[in-house]
């Protein structure tokens, strides 16, 4: 009797824990089934833990002209419509510039990537992108509207998409102010004025041409050097419009200012091809977008600060020359198309934005 209650006993030890290691087995079958579930966001979890929150990205800009100029203020006034709608993942920044690079120079930067983004002059671009010249010819907008026109349309469209070609990409172009010709010794009143002075071109613009095909002698200088070279007799007269020449100095070492107003070449903001293809397909979309809406921002602006530099040449006693014989320029420049733009298609470019008012 005594054996078989205690093997009684040890049965019904045995069925009870055989019991709850079944119970056992079912609660942590349950746990395991929701951790299954719950594994992909646990993974999510994770991954945010690790890399943290988006990581800003500063795209460089470089624009040698002053920070009060109106294509300073539309980059900063682009980089802030940027910074607002990536909610700070993406901002521009200007590089301090020393004032003593090319726009050749800095073209070369954005190029190679050491730059991402930067506004220069189109006629910089003459020698690498033959359809700029157009927009650099003189006399070829016979006004402001005529030259926004052209800009904002399909030809300049056509003229930014051309600079992918030297791994750049247009986002816009800026206007370029009326430009004049002035001098350290006496004023330019007539093409004939030109012949045998010594003029300042920059690098690669075809204005080289023309010059050479009036008399002049074209000096190929960048614009950190005109001043010194005004003052010491290298050049005898460079080209310009107000704030320029104001901003350069060129005022007090060339006071004669001849109203020639013979060319509106506009400058272009580029962006560098390797940082573009590093870029999401809504993030370029953005920056071209921001960029359009900054030219409205610096034509705003534009009119009373070339009026503000005119009237401070003034004031430090610049001679201004306004009876001048302009269509002596035009009928001796206009006819010399041909030698500055070679491309049949091109010539036949000219030919309409001639026939535009």
């Amino acid at each position: 009797m005594i054996v078989w209650l205690l093997q009684r006993q040890f049965a019904l030890s045995s069925e009870v824990a055989t019991c709850e290691f079944h119970q056992r087995l079912v609660a942590d079958g349950a746990c395991w089934v929701v951790v299954m579930a719950l594994l992909p966001v646990l993974v999510f979890l994770f991954t945010v833990a690790i890399a943290g929150p988006a990581t800003a990205r500063e795209l460089r800009v470089s624009d040698t002209f002053p920070d009060d100029h109106p294509t300073v203020r539309a980059l900063a006034f682009m980089g802030e419509a940027v910074r607002t709608r990536t909610s700070g993942r993406l901002t521009l920044s200007r590089r301090s510039e020393s004032g003593q690079e090319s726009d050749g120079f800095i073209i070369g930067q954005v190029r190679n990537g050491s730059l991402d983004m930067a506004r220069v002059n189109l006629s910089a671009l003459n020698a690498s992108v033959p359809p700029s010249v157009l927009l650099t010819l003189p006399f070829v907008f016979r006004s402001v509207t005529h030259m926004r026109r052209t800009v904002d349309g399909p030809l300049g469209d056509d003229i930014l998409a051309a600079l992918e070609r030297q791994g750049l990409i247009g986002l816009c172009f800026y206007d370029g102010p009326s430009r004049s010709f002035y001098s350290r010794s006496s004023q330019i009143r007539s093409a004939a004025d030109l012949k045998g002075l010594k003029v300042r071109v920059q690098i690669a613009d075809s204005w080289a041409i023309l010059l050479r095909a009036l008399g002049a002698e074209p000096v190929t200088l960048p614009m950190a050097q005109v001043k010194a070279a005004l003052q010491t007799g290298v050049i005898d007269a460079a080209d310009g419009d107000w704030a320029s020449y104001v901003t350069e100095g060129h005022h007090v070492v060339a006071p004669f200012y001849s109203l020639t107003q013979h060319s509106q070449p506009p400058s272009v903001l580029i962006v560098s091809q390797r940082t573009w293809r590093t870029l999401s397909a809504a993030d370029q979309k953005l920056l071209r977008e921001a960029a359009r809406e900054s030219v409205s921002h610096m034509r705003a602006l534009l009119d009373d600060y070339e009026a503000a530099a005119r009237r401070r040449a003034e004031a430090a006693g610049v001679r201004v020359e306004e009876d001048v014989d302009r269509q002596s320029f035009v009928d001796a420049m206009v006819p010399l198309y041909p030698t500055v733009v070679e491309e049949v298609h091109l010539q036949a470019l000219v030919t309409r934005l001639q026939e535009e008012q």
